[in-house]
């Protein structure tokens, strides 16, 4: 009630869980209709494999495994995490007005492909998509990524900074 009145939100990193063997009291959340993203702050950062945990942690500390669909998932990682950073009137769903930032997924790959004819596309995508099958990144009608790839930058040379950068913090905190 309190994160309700308070007009804040709540931004859910299901695998960082993991690290504490807790689980948020995400049923009360949803009753008291609280603005719920998902992030991502951990290791594993594949925007699919956080959707499919968050489903599973919900409806295992639900005990109702029918307490949400793929599409409020989604949801949460689009136009409420757009919420939560008080962007939603930017950015977050495809609307004329905001900015064009959009994914495009191959769904016509073999972890994908049985299930197109059982499911609807939401659902399937959530449920058997990964960041690997994302062909396309638009930001802000920029093309980003395509095929796949990089079109703005060098990714070798970003990796290598990454690497130089991270083994700096690495080294610095080993010094604290």
């Amino acid at each position: 009630d309190l994160v309700k009145e308070s007009r804040a939100h709540i931004v859910h990193c299901p695998l960082n869980l993991g690290k504490t063997a807790d689980c948020a009291p995400l049923s009360k959340f949803y009753a008291a209709e609280v603005n719920m993203a998902l992030g991502t702050d951990w290791v594993m950062n594949d925007p699919f494999e956080q959707m499919r945990f968050a489903i599973v942690l919900a409806r295992v500390n639900s005990g109702n495994a029918l307490l949400r669909k793929a599409y409020d998932f989604l949801e949460m990682f689009t136009i409420k995490a757009a919420k939560a950073l008080g962007l939603d009137d930017k950015t977050g769903s495809l609307e004329i007005g905001k900015r064009a930032d959009l994914i495009l997924v191959d769904m016509n790959q073999p972890h994908i492909v049985p299930m197109n004819q059982h499911y609807d596309s939401v659902t399937n995508l959530v449920y058997n998509a990964h960041g690997s099958d994302v062909t396309t990144v638009i930001v802000d009608g920029m093309i980003l990524v395509e095929n796949g790839k990089a079109t703005s930058l060098d990714e070798n040379k970003v990796m290598e900074e990454v690497n130089i950068r991270s083994n700096k913090v690495l080294n610095q905190l080993k010094n604290l």
